[in-house]
């Protein structure tokens, strides 16, 4: 489990708390590195043996569980939505559909589709895909949170609303 420190950004950048330092056993190096993410940056020594390399990884890997928790939490688990294959399952994704189909229906042969079927008319309807939907989740990321049982259908909205589903 990790200790999360909430900091304002300055304009001379963030200063990171000494007892922050203290807990991840940091306070007595000399450099550090920081990798810097889209949206994450991460904080290790300079110069780490093989040992203490495997243990920042395996710390990694418990950050990761910790945060599609909080996924879980907000998007909460598969219930199972019917006995037929979930509409947001990967395999929605494998259907192709004609230009001129396309272009009758007056969308651009190059966007992402979605195809929901219609259990009740016994019907597919093909409509375009929101701006960002599940596909843009890298492939072992998903099938990782499918495992974890994670709704697809409410990670799909949570992805398209744009919420805050962590801190706030």
């Amino acid at each position: 489990m990790s200790i999360s420190f909430v900091k304002q950004p300055q304009p001379k950048g963030v200063l990171i708390p000494s007892a922050a330092l203290k807990i991840c056993g940091l306070q007595e190096e000399k450099k550090l590195n920081i990798h810097a993410m889209v949206k994450a940056a991460v904080l290790v020594p300079h110069e780490m043996n093989a040992l203490e390399l495997l243990h920042v990884v395996e710390r990694l890997r418990d950050l990761e569980q910790e945060l599609c928790e909080v996924l879980l939490k907000a998007c909460g688990k598969c219930e199972e939505c019917s006995e037929t294959l979930c509409p947001f399952s990967s395999e929605m994704d494998n259907f192709k559909v004609s230009p001129e189909l396309l272009d009758a229906a007056g969308i651009p042969e190059d966007v992402r589709l979605w195809a929901c079927p219609d259990l009740d008319a016994k019907s597919i309807h093909i409509v375009e895909a929101p701006e960002v939907d599940l596909r843009d989740i890298h492939p072992d990321l998903l099938a990782k949170l499918t495992d974890d049982g994670i709704c697809l259908g409410e990670l799909q909205h949570r992805l398209t609303d744009k919420a805050v589903v962590y801190g706030g």
